[in-house]
Parts: C-alpha cells; sequence; structure tokens
C-alpha cells in the first residue's frame, strides 16, 4: 500500500492539487491518505522514493489557514513530523498551535480509540499546551483499552506518583475480570519499559488462554530481568535461560 500510494501522489501532480485554492474537502482527505500510507507502509518510507517529497510536504502545511479545524490535517502535520526525524520546526509549530489543541481535546474526551490512538502522540510530542486532564480522563474510562495513555501520565509530574501506586495496586482488576487479549497484549508493550510495575497485570495475563499474550508476558519479565529488575521469586521460572 505504502509503494502505491507514493507512485499515486508522485503522478497526480500533488503540489498543484494542494495549492490550488479551490481545493475540496475530498481531495483534502484522499491526499491526506496516500500521504500518511506512504509514510508508514512498513519498514520503510516509500515517501522517500519521490524526489519532490518535502515539496509536497510544504504545501500540505500550507492548508493550515483553510483546515485549522479537521482532525486528519494535524494527524498528517505529526506523521509528517515524525517522518523528518521531530526536526521539522514548521511542522511542530503547527501542533503547538491553539486550534491542534483544541482538535486532541475534543478528540480525547469523544473519539474513538483509533482518533486518540494517533492523537496521543502529539500529546507526547508537544509541550505548549498541557493535556493532563483529557488524557487522565481518557485513561480512566478503561485502563487497558487506553493503555497508550500510559507514557504521557508516566512522564508527568502530575499523575507519575498515583498511576504507579494505581498500577501496583491491581485495584482496577476483578477477580473474574477476561482482559481482552488484544488490549491486554498492548498493555503489556507499555509496561516493558517500566520494570516491575504493573504486576497485578502481568499475573493476570499468565493466566491468559491466548499463547501470545503469554508469550507477550514473558517477554516483558525477560526484558525486566534484563534491565536489572528484582524479578519476584514467582515469575523468575518465565526468565529464558540462555547457553553460554
Amino acid at each position: 500500500i505504502g509503494y502505491t500510494a507514493a507512485y499515486v501522489l508522485e503522478n497526480i501532480d500533488t503540489v498543484k492539487l494542494l495549492k490550488d485554492k479551490n481545493i475540496t474537502l475530498k481531495h483534502f482527505e484522499n491526499i491526506s491518505w496516500l500521504i500518511n500510507e506512504s509514510i508508514f507502509p512498513g519498514p520503510g518510507a516509500e515517501i522517500d522514493i519521490i524526489d519532490n517529497y518535502m515539496e509536497i510536504f510544504e504545501a500540505y502545511l500550507d492548508l493550515f489557514d483553510k483546515f485549522n479545524d479537521n482532525y486528519l490535517f494535524f494527524v498528517t502535520v505529526k506523521n509528517i513530523y515524525a517522518h523528518e526525524d521531530k526536526e521539522y520546526d514548521r511542522a511542530l509549530n503547527i501542533l503547538e498551535t491553539d486550534n491542534c489543541y483544541e482538535i486532541v481535546k475534543e478528540k480525547m474526551y469523544k473519539g474513538n480509540r483509533s482518533e486518540t490512538l494517533n492523537l496521543i502522540d502529539i500529546c507526547n510530542i508537544t509541550k505548549k499546551h498541557d493535556y493532563t486532564d483529557v488524557v487522565l480522563n481518557r485513561f480512566n474510562c478503561n485502563i487497558v483499552e487506553n493503555a497508550f495513555c500510559l507514557d504521557y501520565l508516566l512522564n508527568n509530574d502530575k499523575t507519575k506518583d498515583s498511576l504507579i501506586e494505581r498500577l501496583n495496586s491491581g485495584d482496577d482488576l476483578t477477580d473474574n475480570e477476561e482482559m481482552n487479549d488484544h488490549l491486554c497484549y498492548e498493555l503489556l508493550f507499555e509496561l516493558e519499559n517500566h520494570p516491575l510495575l504493573g504486576l497485578p497485570y502481568i499475573y493476570k495475563a499468565f493466566e491468559s488462554k491466548n499463547d501470545i499474550v503469554v508469550r507477550q508476558a514473558e517477554w516483558v519479565v525477560n526484558s525486566w530481568n534484563e534491565q536489572g529488575a528484582k524479578i519476584p521469586k514467582d515469575l523468575q521460572k518465565y526468565i529464558n535461560e540462555t547457553d553460554e
């Protein structure tokens, strides 16, 4: 998909379409989709095959005045910024505008999971605005489903200590709760870089009937061990022993 999207961008005179003062919402949405797909197709960014891709980026950012109330615009700008290794000041300046702030707040409160997954990246990137309340509100709705909020909250002085206490207590779990396997996998992925945090969720994962979730829990325990964490005795059996 990524290569095909980049090929289309290269052959439809994208810059001309973006600079058209009468660009339609449909054209804007289609080009946004093509840019995003060509940036994140898989192992490599396919948009790099286009000689003038930076000209496309510049023309896209010029659309701020026309689409500064559009969720898709800011998501695409975020992806453009990420593609340039977070060294694209013009894109960052757009992500730090009040317009972007309002879009992120609205979607974090009311958006679906796919939308908020995209927007949490903006919260983590930008420093101008404080998204603590909206991110915490989203997380509180379901901490497994919204595990993607953890990185922001654990790097936030306002929420870090209380969140650590909460995850270590496991109070959000119930004895009969069956965590969605896919979402549980994502929570474990978030915990990997935080040794011994959220142990109740690790134990819960090991109870899963899904082998993928169990293996992910084993991966987390092994990663913690490699980071020098003191693994509880009842979890040490899950550490892979390697021959020297």
